[in-house]
């Protein structure tokens, strides 16, 4: 059996949240951090979940809201349920994949809250080199990421019961 690790031999771990609108990605990051670093463990991430949905827009009130091709009704208004024995539309995962993108190092910016406590007033100062090597992470923390020149926005979940 080989030997335990001592605490202080131990890699600190540090979990942050990557939030960007209604999406989150909870990453852990070890050891020292820069900028390239976070940015690399957030693109592999989000490449890794099949991209990044660049419509992941709020909709304006609820006659916006897109209804997936499974919830599809017949004539009667009685849900179609989709079998499990046949394979995917070929259709539709096209039409899926249209809203993704792969995303790059380059292509998404990262920022931090003002405030760390209000990070949902999406009040953001956007990360460079030299600020990430003087600000100390702790576990949750959020992080605002945006694709290319959008604005840094996140909203918080909602629970329903």
């Amino acid at each position: 059996m080989p030997p335990k690790l001592s605490r202080k031999d131990a890699p600190e771990v540090t979990i942050l949240k990557f939030k960007r609108q209604k999406t989150t990605y909870a990453l852990p990051i070890t050891g020292t951090l820069s900028l390239e670093e976070l940015k690399s463990s957030l693109t592999t991430a989000i490449n890794s979940s099949g991209g990044l949905n660049i419509n992941d827009n709020e909709p304006a009130n609820e006659d916006d809201i897109v209804v997936p091709k499974s919830e599809l009704v017949d004539e009667d208004d009685i849900p179609v349920p989709k079998s499990e024995y046949l394979e995917e539309d070929a259709s539709n995962i096209e039409e899926n994949d249209s809203n993704s993108v792969t995303v790059t190092s380059s292509s998404i910016r990262l920022a931090v809250p003002k405030d760390k406590t209000q990070p949902y007033e999406n009040q953001w100062i956007q990360l460079t080199d030299g600020l990430v090597e003087d600000l100390k992470f702790g576990d949750y923390d959020i992080l605002a990421f945006a694709y290319e020149q959008e604005e840094f926005y996140i909203t918080e979940a909602i629970y329903e019961d």
